[in-house]
Formats: C-alpha cells, sequence, structure tokens
C-alpha cells in the first residue's frame, strides 16, 4: 500500500508542476498593423489612416453636399455637372478665374499646408455616384505634384479629411452606391501650382473608365 501511495504521490506531483509550468506567461506576439499615414496639420500630428473605399453610409445624408464658404466664389451652374464614366462633379468644372499663385489671401484662394511643408491650393468638388450604380474608382492621374482627397462626410465634418496630405499619396479611392439616392462624397482637389489636374474613373465591374481634365489655379485644359 505504502508504495503504491508513493506512486500515486509523485504523479501527482508530476501533474502539478506540468500545470505549474503551463500558467508560465509566454512574450504576446505583436500584431501586424497597418502602415499609418503619418501627417501634420497646424503642429498637430496624426496617424490615422484615411479610408479609400467608401459605402452609401460614408456620403452626404439626403444625397447631397453641405454649403463650404470657402466655395464662395461664383461657379457656372450648368444643366449637367462634368462627368466621366458614372461620376460627375460640378467641381470639375474647375477652380474660379480669380484663384491664382501665390495664395496670399482669401481671394486667390483656399491655401492648405501639407505634410511636407508645401503650400497648396484646394477646390471643393464633391463626386456624386447614382443609385443602384456599380461601384466607380477615381484617382490622379496628373500632375505629380497634386493631390486627391475624397473622405466620409463624417471625416469630413470632423476636420481629419486634409489632415497632413501629400502629393500623390492619396487614393485611388473606390466608391459605392445608395439604392435609393444619389450618393454625395467630400472631395477636395489640391495643386502646388497652376494646373490641369488628370482624374480618371473606372467601373469596378467592367473596367470601362474614362477622363476628367479640371482646370486649377490658373491651369489650362486643352
Amino acid at each position: 500500500m505504502r508504495a503504491v501511495a508513493s506512486v500515486a504521490l509523485a504523479s501527482l506531483i508530476i501533474v502539478v508542476a506540468f500545470g505549474l509550468t503551463g500558467c508560465v506567461a509566454h512574450p504576446t506576439a505583436t500584431p501586424t498593423s497597418q502602415t499609418p499615414t503619418a501627417a501634420t496639420v497646424e503642429g498637430r500630428s496624426t496617424s490615422t489612416p484615411v479610408p479609400t473605399t467608401l459605402t452609401c453610409e460614408d456620403a452626404f445624408p439626403g444625397g447631397g453636399s453641405v454649403p463650404d464658404a470657402r466655395n464662395s466664389s461664383p461657379t457656372p451652374v450648368r444643366s449637367r455637372p462634368p462627368h466621366a464614366a458614372g461620376l460627375s462633379s460640378e467641381g470639375w468644372a474647375g477652380s474660379p478665374s480669380s484663384f491664382h499663385f501665390p495664395v496670399d489671401s482669401a481671394s486667390a484662394g483656399i491655401a492648405f499646408t501639407g505634410a511636407d511643408g508645401t503650400t497648396y491650393g484646394g477646390w471643393k468638388a464633391p463626386i456624386t455616384i447614382g443609385p443602384k450604380t456599380a461601384a466607380r474608382r477615381v484617382e490622379l492621374l496628373s500632375p505629380p505634384n497634386a493631390a486627391l482627397v475624397v473622405a466620409s462626410a463624417q471625416r469630413w465634418a470632423s476636420g481629419g479629411a486634409l489632415a497632413g496630405f501629400t502629393a500623390r499619396t492619396t487614393g485611388p479611392y473606390t466608391l459605392s452606391s445608395c439604392l435609393d439616392r444619389p450618393a454625395t462624397f467630400p472631395s477636395e482637389i489640391l495643386v502646388a501650382g497652376p494646373a490641369c489636374v488628370d482624374l480618371r474613373v473606372t467601373n469596378a465591374a467592367t473596367g470601362e473608365s474614362g477622363d476628367v481634365h479640371v482646370p486649377m489655379y490658373g491651369g489650362t485644359c486643352t
């Protein structure tokens, strides 16, 4: 009986020791994180990546845009706004003729400072996609020192949409439609000098595309 008890006790000690060993903390693996977009605006820094895929929930409520005092200069009202491959924007008609470089006053344009310290001139150009439309991708083709920013209405309202953009680091963006109404997404075109900004819109379902050319800050499109 003593021998049996000794064997049982030894087995119990081994089991307990094994259990304690299993409770030893192991190093926690560092999860792979998304590479953030570093940014600096007016002395503030942010590392929040800007989403490039936007859905109906990200659009302005009700299918329209909200007034923006920065775009106070009059622009011609067209029967049909400039469009390409299923997307349209009144802002694609270009910035007002009074906008120019240097952007040293409110009448000269809307000045932004990029993360690299470059001064840009901006122009608000909300983008609209019709209801029940296949997703579209919009991207900047040229010039290399321009930027296209498209964001959700919520991010736009918070002021975070233009936080620390840099040229050529924005987009392409994929925009999805709503079922029952047009979807309009906040957007801004920014240039570092007079330019014709070339944008390309692609139908995500068919691959068909179209280009739009936006004259900015005294630039001309031919």
